[in-house]
């Protein structure tokens, strides 16, 4: 390109080699400089894809769109305008476009993940789901399609399955995704066990299950150093609340006497359960310090 700056073929090749070296702004520069005339599709691809990639959804919606109309039957100009509208703000519109476009072609690839995506970024789990599924049904391998998938169970309450696939597949979640969603799952257990309706046989092994998976959790976390501190507090919180309803206020007193010497805030809602943990074994001046430290950090608490 530098030696012959007006060879036209080989600046096209030159602006989308560019993108593909994620150098979308020199891609535009040297676009921007072209002089008039009408570009090659693939040229138009690549530049609506730079101008998306930079935040000038406005210069990208209209490639594609002009796109769009001279070419058809081309769906990657469709899904580009479905991902920028998306990445945009305009998630649910993106996705009404994507549902229109893939009732036509229901096996183009390109629609059906640009729809994923939308779906996605629009907050629709089932939508997300089904479209994912889609997807995979016609590229297993399809690692976009799977990431959305598993965001999708854990979005719509699967959370056992999503993290199953999530270790199925590694490197689709990074590492403070996977952190929240085995939190997730393992707090959807601690819940699970102190619904008061079932059988205290049922909910204590539920409960069990719980404090197995956060045990394991906090043994994972505890080596993971700064970024997984946070996790690390909520797996420690959430087995308060396992061990409590597993029946056990020995251990629930002995893991707050443990955040004290640590120096841990322990927030309201484990509080609560230290609380009624103290009176169960006839000490209520400590409960009733626990509790007025649980008021004060959440005083509208009936």
């Amino acid at each position: 390109h530098r030696r012959d700056p007006a060879n036209l073929s080989v600046t096209y090749d030159y602006i989308v080699v560019l993108g593909w070296a994620h150098r979308a702004a020199d891609a535009i520069a040297i676009y921007e400089r072209l002089p008039p005339g009408r570009r090659p599709d693939f040229v138009q691809q690549a530049v609506a894809r730079d101008y998306r990639d930079l935040g000038d959804f406005q210069r990208a919606l209209a490639i594609y769109r002009a796109g769009k109309h001279e070419h058809p039957t081309e769906a990657a100009f469709a899904a580009g305008e479905i991902l920028t509208l998306a990445d945009a703000g305009r998630a649910a519109e993106a996705l009404v476009e994507g549902e229109a476009l893939t009732r036509h072609d229901p096996e183009d690839l390109e629609l059906l993940s640009a729809t994923t995506y939308a779906a996605l970024a629009a907050g629709r789990g089932a939508q997300t789901l089904a479209f994912a599924r889609r997807v995979l049904a016609l590229d297993l391998g399809n690692r976009d399609a799977r990431r959305a998938e598993i965001l999708a169970l854990a979005r719509l309450g699967a959370l056992d399955e999503a993290a199953s696939e999530a270790a199925r597949f590694p490197g689709l979640l990074d590492a403070a995704e996977l952190r929240r969603l085995n939190g997730d799952a393992a707090a959807a257990l601690v819940r699970q066990a102190g619904i008061r309706s079932q059988t205290d046989e049922d909910r204590w092994l539920t409960a069990d299950r719980a404090i197995a998976k956060l045990d394991a959790q906090i043994a994972t976390l505890s080596g993971e150093g700064v970024p997984a501190h946070p996790d690390l507090l909520r797996a420690r919180f959430d087995r308060v609340l396992a061990l409590d309803n597993r029946d056990r206020p020995d251990d629930v007193i002995a893991a707050y006497e443990g955040f004290r010497t640590e120096g841990i805030t322990v927030p309201a809602y484990v509080l609560k359960v230290i609380g009624d943990a103290y009176m169960r074994r006839r000490q209520p001046e400590k409960a009733r310090a626990v509790y007025e430290a649980a008021r004060a950090d959440s005083p509208g608490d009936f």
